[in-house]
């Protein structure tokens, strides 16, 4: 996604296809690399950086192996960490390499096409414009809802966050609309309503807001 603010409103969800063999090879990687074991990859004194997730689904199991401040380890040795703990670390950076790196793509190799879902999910919440944004003039046109009745049913017992879920031509129609806007964008519901939604494409094995309470 580009640099900028407001940012647009759907998300640049890519799709690089690797092949069967492709796909193989990269879970011999991810099992090579540690992703299904669970031994403790220490945590670095380092405050307010994120964590990466790796998740691998094999005919047998699921695996997920989440590491704390991968990307500011992977250099060399860091306090707080064991040698063992540095060393997994890098089997894991090295693994992420390998996965960010599909999408960049050599001359003559296929390039990464977007993303277009058969399902779309909106997570919902009641719209207000920032009084940041409205001293800077940004002060966005509302646009009308074109899917499934706002604000759709609550999401995980969470407070003010709903969700719906847009399929067939009402899908069409979100993604077509979601182009055009931004994440300041209020969305206008029949009964003139303001709400802002912030759009998930649902994977090829995702159905509906259920997959997003996690």
């Amino acid at each position: 996604m580009p640099a900028i603010y407001p940012g647009f409103a759907w998300p640049n969800v890519q799709v690089v296809d690797i092949g069967r063999d492709g796909v193989q090879g990269l879970a011999e990687r991810a099992l090579a690399a540690g992703v299904a074991e669970t031994g403790d990859l220490g945590m670095p004194p380092i405050a307010d950086v994120p964590s990466t997730r790796f998740t691998l689904v094999t005919a047998d199991a699921t695996y997920v192996r989440e590491v704390y401040g991968l990307a500011e380890t992977a250099g060399g040795p860091a306090d707080g960490l064991t040698p063992a703990q540095e060393a997994a670390r890098r089997e894991l950076s090295d693994l992420f390499a390998a996965v960010t790196g599909l999408g960049l793509t050599e001359a003559g190799d296929e390039p990464p096409l977007p993303y277009v879902p058969s399902a779309v999910a909106g997570v919902v919440r009641p719209w207000t414009a920032p009084e940041e944004d409205i001293a800077q003039g940004l002060s966005p046109e509302p646009v009308p809802w074109p899917g499934p009745a706002l604000p759709g049913t609550p999401l995980g017992g969470l407070p003010d966050l709903s969700c719906v879920t847009a399929t067939g031509a009402e899908a069409t129609a979100v993604i077509e609309a979601a182009g055009g806007a931004n994440l300041l964008t209020p969305w206008l519901s029949a009964d003139g309503t303001r709400w802002s939604v912030l759009f998930r494409p649902l994977l090829p094995d995702e159905s509906g807001c259920a997959d997003l309470a996690g």
